[in-house]
């Protein structure tokens, strides 16, 4: 046999073994190319629950600057609400004295009236003595 004949068999002999181990490893890489698709996927579907839980994360800080804002608004409002409270009770502090001076004024004013009319009846009296001496 010649050395090219020989060479031809090699090739198709290696070529039929090759094939066998091609087919082989085939079968023993099945399984972890399945394994494999199955982290892929898994991967996938982590980068997809990051990517929602960091639209989430958004979704929740814009939430609390939302609620930050009325809170501030709504401290705002109580503090007015406060010195309105505050501005009320004075003017009925006020208002007290005003109604105590007012009463004052009303027993002061009867007392005059009283005294007035006790002058009165004191001169009818007198001009009624006058008039039975006359």
């Amino acid at each position: 046999m010649q050395n090219n004949e020989i060479a031809e068999l090699l090739r198709g002999i290696i070529k039929e073994e090759m094939q066998t181990v091609r087919k082989e490893l085939r079968q023993e890489l099945k399984p972890i190319n399945e394994k494999l698709d199955t982290i892929e996927k898994g991967q996938r579907s982590l980068e997809e629950g990051q990517r929602s839980l960091e639209e989430g994360q958004k979704s929740l800080e814009e939430g609390q600057r939302s609620l930050e804002e009325g809170l501030q608004s709504t401290n705002e409002r109580m503090d007015n609400l406060e010195q309105g409270i505050l501005d009320l009770r004075r003017g009925q502090i006020n208002l007290e004295k005003g109604q105590r001076k007012l009463q004052k004024d009303v027993t002061q004013l009867n007392k005059s009236v009283n005294a007035i009319w006790d002058d009165i009846l004191k001169l009818d009296n007198r001009l009624t003595i006058k008039e039975k001496k006359l």
